[in-house]
């Protein structure tokens, strides 16, 4: 009786070890899972803020570029109405 009653105790340790050891192991793999899973979609995270920092900046060089071409036009407009004025006045002097 004796011998036989340390057999399953013997049995059901490791069972219970090898339950515990599943456990174990099955979270595991769920966790190195969830932290590739999060490696992953933050490595997507950081691709798609470079792409808006470079097109923030593309935008930016795109402003002040027309801002450029918006002074110099104002500049050549003053110009132009300089030499109008210029005109009008040598016009009427003819009259």
């Amino acid at each position: 009786m004796g011998d036989n009653m340390y057999g399953y105790l013997g049995m059901g340790l490791f069972f219970m070890f090898m339950l515990i050891g599943m456990t174990v192991y099955i979270v595991t793999i769920q966790q190195k899972y969830k932290a590739k899973h999060l490696q992953l979609a933050n490595s997507g995270d950081i691709a798609r803020e470079e792409h808006y920092r470079k097109l923030a900046e593309s935008s930016l060089h795109a402003q002040q570029q027309a801002k450029e071409g918006q002074d110099k036009v104002i500049q050549e407009l003053a110009e132009i109405r300089g030499r109008l004025t210029a005109v009008e006045k040598l016009l009427r002097d003819v009259e």
